[in-house]
């Protein structure tokens, strides 16, 4: 009764009954699932490989009753859906939740005819919109209004510059220096813009919110505007060592994620966390990035995220183990993740758990 996720569930087994109730289709799902794993099923990676199913001679339960609500809203893995076979694996995972953030503003508009719309560098335009113009701003705003008649109970709609660079300067600019990239941040230009969407909006959709990537050149948090409470970080620090935990001492990358995490938080926003489980700088090598995982999740939902969609590539050899593990966590971050590595690595690997096991672990020691 206390949940409030459509993927809750209650799992309630007595001597002659087994119930099965979720607060939505998801729910009563998901409670299927949590029977199954209790049985002995595991989906390790997605597909026939992955895939253990026990033979039993009998099928015993537990006397129970067991209540379960995800901790975080969303759960996904974004780049994800290119992947066969994922969806099947994603939903015994227990994933779930609409997908927030993305590139890009609600219209087209082409810097050859309209130059004016678009940042000039050099003299040229570049592929990024000139979020100061005022006719951005209306085609902005109208192109969200529709959105919404169609859909009035969206929650958040999703905005952002075009991927890239290009951002030239603005005169909504701050002059704050950003130390990963020795150039200045354009979060303030962003958030400008961003108020005055929401300002215009809630005029009629007052609980609507705006989504956007907080990511590269728009990754600190503002020091002149202050956000609508109703602006969503979608945090993607894609430039931030991906080689170590936030909790290494050693690494001030890592270390840095936590000072903009209280940065944004500072100035009343809520939080999403859309990371990177995979190594752009070097996708071949084989790195797992199990504590990281180990870290990072529980520290996000301390800090109050409200969703965990990391973006993935898998090699599934070597990413596995660490997807596994982020998406269990996605779901309970308070589970020993020790626990969690040995029973993907029996169900995995069988006989050659242990050795499995030591060879990751060494790779981790390594980095």
């Amino acid at each position: 009764a206390s949940g409030t996720d459509s993927a809750s569930f209650r799992l309630l087994v007595e001597r002659d009954t087994v119930t099965l109730a979720g607060k939505g289709d998801q729910g009563t799902l998901c409670a299927a699932y949590e029977l199954l794993e209790q049985l002995g099923v595991r989906w390790c990676i997605p597909g026939e490989l992955g895939t253990v199913v026990p033979e039993l001679q009998t099928v015993a339960l537990r006397r129970q009753d067991t209540n379960q609500d995800p901790a975080f809203a969303l759960r996904d893995f974004a780049n994800s859906i290119r992947y066969p076979e994922w969806r099947a694996w994603a939903r015994r995972l227990r994933l779930g939740g609409e997908y927030l953030g993305g590139h890009g503003l609600p219209f087209a508009a082409d810097p050859a005819a309209e130059p004016e719309l678009f940042v000039q560098v050099d003299g040229h335009p570049t592929h990024q919109l000139r979020l100061s113009h005022p006719e951005v701003l209306r085609r902005t705003v109208a192109a969200c209004r529709q959105q919404l008649a169609r859909q009035p109970d969206l929650r958040y709609l999703s905005l952002g510059p075009a991927d890239g660079e290009g951002f030239g300067s603005d005169p909504w600019d701050a002059g704050d220096v950003d130390p990963l990239h020795g150039s200045v941040s354009v979060t303030d230009r962003l958030v400008r813009f961003f108020n005055l969407v929401l300002a215009d909006l809630h005029r009629d959709y007052p609980d609507v919110g705006l989504a956007f990537y907080c990511y590269s050149a728009y990754l600190r948090p503002p020091v002149r505007e202050r956000p609508d409470p109703r602006l969503l970080p979608v945090f993607a620090p894609i430039d931030c060592c991906r080689l170590h935990s936030i909790d290494n001492p050693l690494c001030w990358e890592r270390a840095y994620i936590q000072s903009l995490v209280d940065g944004w938080q500072a100035l009343g926003v809520r939080m999403s966390y859309r990371g990177y489980l995979f190594n752009l700088a070097d996708p071949g090598l084989p790195l797992g990035m199990v504590r990281q995982v180990s870290a990072e999740f529980p520290f996000y939902h301390r800090k109050g995220m409200l969703g965990m969609t990391p973006e993935i590539h898998p090699a599934w050899s070597y990413h596995g183990p660490a997807i596994y593990l982020a998406a269990r966590l996605m779901w309970n971050p308070d589970v020993d993740p020790q626990v969690v590595l040995d029973d993907y690595f029996a169900a995995m690997y069988g006989p050659a758990a242990a050795a499995m096991r030591a060879h990751f672990e060494r790779l981790e020691e390594a980095y």
